[in-house]
């Protein structure tokens, strides 16, 4: 029985640790997946909302208002996969169970989570590209060195 997506892309922990104002003391690590390119496209669209306004001739024109936050927060839903130490209690006794409600839970509770994780993200998504780049720059500058090495076609040696 198929229960779910299943990611084949990176999957990466980071420490809470080393999020801005992160108490000293915490050893949390959260699970980010590093979305597609249509997947970040998706969300990046999602983000956007339709306002109306009124000219002084009562005629009303439709504009795109973007809501940097709802970015930040459905990332947040969308590319944590799990974490590790990350507790409902003070007292550290209770783990926060992983899913939807815990992701709202964690929100409401640490709302900066969100921008840490598109920090994180973007990090990721920057790595995976100069990563791409390199391979193609590597790639096509071997290939090209084999075919000048090669006769050409037809010629007599």
């Amino acid at each position: 029985m198929y229960l779910g997506k299943i990611y084949t892309s990176e999957v990466r922990e980071w420490p809470v640790s080393a999020m801005e104002n992160a108490p000293e003391d915490t050893t949390a690590v959260l699970k980010i997946r590093l979305l597609k390119p249509g997947e970040r496209r998706e969300l990046f669209f999602s983000s956007f909302k339709t306002i109306y306004t009124q000219d002084e001739s009562g005629e009303m024109h439709p504009e795109m208002k973007n809501e940097n936050y709802k970015t930040s927060e459905n990332l947040f839903h969308k590319a944590v996969t799990g974490w590790d130490g990350i507790f409902e209690d003070a007292e550290g006794k209770k783990p926060l169970k992983f899913g939807q409600a815990g992701k709202v839970k964690l929100l409401s509770l640490v709302p900066e989570l969100a921008d840490f994780v598109k920090d994180c993200h973007d990090q990721m998504v920057e790595e995976s590209e100069a990563k791409k780049e390199e391979a193609t720059k590597n790639s096509s500058s071997g290939s090209s060195a084999l075919k000048k090495s090669r006769p050409a076609k037809g010629a007599k040696n």
